[in-house]
């Protein structure tokens, strides 16, 4: 990712929440603004001559001039935000038109582009070079739809902007092309998660671990009462080695609850039919049993240190293990034993 652009979008974000000193060089505070419209008593819908959308603060006033709306805020000290509609043809120009509908020019120090979001197809951030002592936040964004730019444009006092810097970001956060719908999930039913699903989710969390160079990252999802999935990418903290596969990763995690999660999810990564065969020995029950008494960890563990691979135990073999599990479980005392029929062994003959 280009740090130039990460390092700029977030300055502009920090700009609009926090409010940081910023001021236009050479220029004293504007005038306290005449009185606009009355206040809107709540957060009110409100739009550009050429009908972009933003949110009016409650407590907030505004007014038209000419292709733009002036914002103040209540305490009406000459804080300003304009938000203008612009043909101009290049995003620089349409924020200098900005800055001289108020009748100002801060001294330019750097401009990042963002990317498209939410019905805009560009996006460019401003900062601007001015004493802090001016104790003034000043900051500009140019948004283009098409053809068309609008131009956010602001000169604040840095109390009201620390005050107020929830507002100041509804405002910019809010504000959207004329024709653009944010989606809604209003009425509709998320689909369940099943293992394709899952298994999207995974591919996508690994991807963009991979994509942005985050060193490790854990995802876990509750679906109606029950981990559906408990995993970890990447590493566990920077110097350590890659979290191990099967058994062994199950291992890394630490904490019952957590290792009786990995330890289900490692589960429901096997087949449909050798899940089903695991669900008629209430695995789930058993797990979270030994996980009630601290003895899931230790379980696995023994397990983990043996080998049963293929090379080392055949399918043969590990039928005849499967079937003495089963005759071990059935005679367990205070248990029902089962009827299990016999297992045709021609090997033994040859």
């Amino acid at each position: 990712m280009d740090r130039s652009l990460t390092l700029g979008t977030l300055a502009f974000a920090l700009t609009l929440a926090l409010a940081t000193p910023q001021v236009h060089a050479d220029t004293k505070p504007a005038p306290t603004a005449s009185p606009a419209a009355a206040a809107s008593a709540a957060d009110t819908p409100s739009k550009t001559p050429h009908n972009a959308t933003f949110v009016l603060p409650a407590g907030w006033s505004q007014k038209a001039e000419g292709a733009a709306m002036i914002l103040t805020p209540p305490e009406a000290d000459g804080s300003r935000i304009a938000i203008m509609d612009s043909s101009a043809k290049t995003a620089d120009e349409a924020v200098e038109e900005g800055w001289k509908l108020l009748k100002l020019s801060p001294k330019f120090l750097v401009a990042n582009d963002a990317a498209p979001k939410d019905g805009w197809e560009q996006r460019r951030f401003y900062d601007y070079d001015v004493p802090a002592n001016a104790k003034r936040a000043v900051f500009a964004g140019a948004f283009r739809r098409g053809a068309k730019f609008t131009v956010l444009v602001a000169d604040v006092d840095q109390a009201i902007a620390e005050k107020r810097a929830s507002q100041f970001g509804k405002i910019q956060q809010r504000l959207q092309p004329a024709d653009y719908k944010r989606e809604t999930f209003k009425g509709r039913t998320a689909h369940k998660f099943d293992d394709a699903r899952l298994k999207q989710v995974a591919d996508f969390v690994e991807h963009m671990r991979s994509e942005y160079d985050v060193p490790g990252v854990a995802i876990g999802i509750v679906q109606d009462g029950k981990v559906v999935m408990a995993q970890g990418f990447g590493v566990r903290a920077l110097g350590k080695p890659e979290k191990g596969s099967g058994l062994n990763g199950i291992l890394d995690d630490t904490g019952t609850t957590q290792v009786a999660a990995s330890l289900n999810n490692y589960i429901n990564g096997f087949s449909p039919n050798v899940r089903s065969i695991m669900e008629r020995f209430g695995f789930g029950e058993q797990i979270a049993r030994m996980a009630e008494k601290d003895l899931l960890y230790l379980v696995i563990k023994k397990f983990a240190n043996v080998d049963l691979s293929p090379e080392r135990v055949d399918p043969v073999q590990m039928g005849y293990v499967f079937e003495e599990l089963i005759r071990i479980g059935t005679e367990q005392p205070n248990e029902e034993p089962g009827n299990i029929a016999p297992r045709v062994r021609s090997s033994a003959s040859k």
